[in-house]
């Protein structure tokens, strides 16, 4: 009984080791015992994983994830949801406080101020997406291009004003993913449009300096890999590139993957 009960109460005292995360904490007016926690293991196979973390009975909760590189998670509890970030051997302290559907986060400890960041910044820019999507249904190219180059510069003002506070690998990371969700808004704008040109150059003619964010020194950046937003980008920018630089016509719609593959090597 004596060696149970020290099992029960271990993973509160540790620490995280160099490729574990752990989140621990207690949950205030808890209706509930479960908590849980998916995330891509690898943004780029896109393979999810998922682990359940049981509350005690004083409502503490513990839950070591292994994880080789910064990850976001999303956490559930009750009807709620939160996304929070992590890098190998953080300790995370996280209580849920609030009650039933009103639950919120409060974090302390190390690099506690990335979440809090996020949180805030989550809360703030929440309804960004489903704006994007009204404007890449009904702007034109120049006004969606002007618009979404606005919000991504709002975006990453909030971040950096916030850059002293928070760590130097949360900072990379939310700044890629900004930038680059922003260039994938603007690519898929043209296919969403049914502008998509399967000839090269063909845009340029129609709509001369929209693409002109392609090439910006640094747009392929091998410390932007942190980011799932970065590695979409890439996958779009060789195909889109593809698309405008080698003779493909409309008798000729399937991109073998040793093209893209052999034309990969050349881009990047």
């Amino acid at each position: 009984k004596t060696i149970l009960l020290s099992l029960l109460f271990l993973p509160f005292t540790l620490l995280a080791g160099p490729n574990t995360i752990l989140i621990k904490g207690k949950v205030e007016n808890a209706t509930g015992d479960t908590l849980r926690y998916h995330w891509l293991k690898n943004h780029f196979a896109e393979r999810e994983e998922s682990v359940i973390s049981l509350t005690d009975k004083k409502k503490n909760h513990a839950t070591t994830i292994t994880q080789s590189s910064p990850v976001y998670l999303n956490l559930s509890y009750g009807n709620t949801s939160w996304l929070l970030y992590a890098a190998p051997g953080d300790t995370i302290l996280l209580d849920i406080k609030g009650q039933k559907d009103a639950y919120t986060l409060s974090f302390s400890g190390k690099k506690a101020n990335d979440n809090k960041v996020l949180q805030e910044y989550m809360q703030q820019f929440k309804e960004n997406r489903k704006e994007i999507e009204q404007h890449l249904r009904s702007d034109s190219a120049r006004v969606f291009k002007t618009y979404r180059d606005t919000m991504e510069q709002r975006s990453l003002r909030f971040v950096r004003q916030r850059k002293a506070t928070v760590s130097a690998a949360f900072y990379l990371q939310l700044v890629s993913d900004i930038r680059y969700a922003s260039a994938i808004d603007k690519i898929n704008y043209l296919k969403r449009n049914r502008m998509y040109s399967i000839r090269p150059g063909e845009e340029e003619t129609t709509i001369p300096g929209y693409f002109d964010f392609l090439y910006q020194r640094g747009l392929i950046n091998d410390s932007a890999l942190v980011s799932p937003a970065y590695t979409r980008f890439i996958d779009l920018f060789l195909f889109h590139q593809y698309l405008r630089t080698v003779n493909f016509t409309r008798s000729k719609m399937n991109v073998t993957t040793d093209e893209l593959y052999n034309y990969a090597k050349i881009i990047y």
